[in-house]
């Protein structure tokens, strides 16, 4: 057949395409993994065994010592989520409110203009409390508050 290569180890013939061509010698795709699985292992066993350390793990090694303590790695501050005061949706709070109005059976744009309202109601309720000059603390617990209260109703 063309583009067949007779394999030197097993003398099978083998497509060209899977055949690998190692030291001058022509492999089929069987007799090379056997080869590269044997010369791993080899290799492996010949290596000292490392230990293992991990990040769940009590010990880490630094340059002489041994200590308890988990690296503090730079820039790893949690910073609190903050909306600010602008009273907006994200996407998956629309999405959810998008799919319970959809499983109460209704079309796509009365669920947007449903959504559409939830959000000037919560703008309203923003202006009030910054007419009122309350503070952004208190502004997101109310805005907190108002959003469970809708989530549980849906108004």
């Amino acid at each position: 057949m063309v583009g067949e290569i007779e394999c030197s180890k097993c003398k099978n013939g083998e497509k060209q395409r899977y055949a690998k061509k190692i030291r001058g010698k022509f492999l089929c795709k069987k007799c090379y993994r056997e080869n590269w699985r044997r010369r791993r292992n080899e290799t492996m066993l010949s290596l000292p065994p490392t230990p293992k350390v991990s990040r769940k793990g009590v010990k880490y090694k630094t340059r002489n010592k041994i200590t308890n303590e988990v690296p503090n790695i730079k820039g790893s501050k949690q910073e609190r989520n903050r909306r600010g005061t602008d009273p907006y949706l994200r996407r998956d709070e629309k999405s959810f409110f998008y799919r319970k109005f959809r499983s109460e059976g209704m079309d796509s744009e009365q669920a947007n203009e449903r959504i559409e309202s939830i959000v000037d109601y919560l703008r309203e309720v923003i202006a009030k409390m910054k007419k009122q000059n309350k503070s952004e603390e208190e502004m997101e617990d109310k805005f907190r508050e108002e959003f469970a209260r809708i989530c549980e109703e849906g108004r």
